[in-house]
């Protein structure tokens, strides 16, 4: 008796253990795990159909700008509003060379598509072809690209040099002469450009392109992205910026030292001529007004650029357009094109001012080559 007394009990306490399993699976007894959503410190990927995922960088603010004028922006601690740069697809701190002669049979084999502003005390404009205009009112010469070279604050016409330089916009400059003051509308140009260089490269928690700086191959989302030495995109390559339809996404690469864009060597097929040029991809509504390119690292004090260059370099397949590149350069040192080169965007150099500005002999832009097609600018 005793003993079925022993199993009963034991019965009825397995039966009660069981039941307060059950209910604690059911969500009557306070369950060990969190229902909390899981926070996934890993990289988060952003598929595009029919492209591998991209890391989805940190939000990016658009550095310049007010490139729209009167717009402000509040980035690395802040900017105040930025004299308009809108208007300027080049800028330049020692002088615009542009030596590609006629190409193709193009009216025009360098063209900048928008206003120039040349400082530095010795900033030349050379022009191969050269222009053919001998004078200008009340200046005492003009140099190869048709620009005065003996007046103080003025502001030069459109530069039209057929088989040569191409400016479709005004270009203001400073001169030998002005040794002591810059012209003040160069000066607040440059230091715009300046202000939105250093605060670009301010911007932190970027995320990191490998390589170093390997673009080839990349489905890149809005967002900051860095190398801290160079960036390349090689012959053919090809870099896509998605925006996953938001047209005020903006993307921002910081690179530390130079940019390498090399022309594509893909061979053109017969007609209809199909080439395979180097270039960069607009997709699902993003612009190239919202694409920044910020090279060089800013300096604590006087001394040794510390990089800054940026360079497009020679291609030989393709007869045009073998480079097609977008998005506003700002570039603390020199750009250099070779032919070939088709850019949405600005290309402004020298915006690394720091130092005494009348002695800057740095932020030089040169254009060679011409057997694989003009060179042009074209704000975006």
């Amino acid at each position: 008796m005793n003993t079925l007394e022993g199993m009963s009990k034991l019965v009825f306490c397995l039966m009660v253990l069981m039941l307060l399993v059950m209910m604690s699976g059911c969500g009557g007894g306070k369950s060990p795990v969190s229902s909390a959503p899981l926070a996934l410190s890993g990289p988060r990927f952003a598929m595009s159909p029919g492209a591998p995922g991209a890391p989805v960088g940190p939000h990016a603010t658009s550095p310049l700008l007010a490139m729209s004028s009167g717009l402000s922006t509040s980035m690395g601690g802040g900017i105040s509003v930025l004299p308009s740069l809108d208007t300027y697809a080049l800028t330049t701190s020692a002088g615009l060379t542009a030596t590609i002669g006629t190409a193709l049979g193009v009216a025009n084999s360098v063209i900048v598509g928008g206003n120039v502003a040349m400082d530095a005390p010795v900033s030349t404009c050379t022009s191969t072809p050269a222009s053919t205009a001998t004078g200008v009112a009340g200046a005492s010469s003009v140099d190869s690209c048709g620009l005065e070279t003996g007046l103080i604050d003025t502001v030069n016409a459109p530069v039209n040099i057929p088989g040569g330089l191409k400016i479709s916009g005004s270009t203001i400059r400073s001169f030998p002469t002005n040794t002591l003051a810059f012209n003040s509308r160069v000066r607040a140009v440059k230091n715009a450009l300046n202000s939105a260089w250093v605060s670009a490269a301010q911007q932190s928690g970027a995320t990191l392109i490998a390589g170093p700086g390997a673009l080839d191959g990349h489905v890149l989302t809005p967002g900051v992205y860095k190398s801290a030495s160079t960036m390349v995109l090689g012959s053919g390559q090809t870099l896509t910026l998605d925006a996953f339809g938001d047209p005020n996404g903006v993307w921002l690469f910081q690179v530390g030292s130079s940019l390498t864009i090399t022309g594509s060597t893909v061979a053109c097929t017969s007609l209809p001529t199909v080439c395979s040029p180097t270039r960069i991809v607009l997709r699902n509504g993003a612009q190239a007004k919202n694409v920044f390119w910020q090279i060089g690292t800013p300096r604590l004090a006087a001394g040794a650029p510390l990089g800054g260059d940026v360079s497009f370099t020679a291609a030989s397949g393709p007869q045009e357009n073998n480079t097609i590149f977008v998005g506003t350069i700002m570039a603390g040192n020199s750009v250099t094109f070779a032919g070939g080169v088709a850019v949405t965007g600005r290309v402004l150099a020298g915006a690394d001012l720091l130092g005494v500005p009348n002695i800057q002999t740095g932020g030089a832009v040169t254009i060679t080559g011409g057997s694989t097609g003009p060179v042009t600018v074209t704000l975006p």
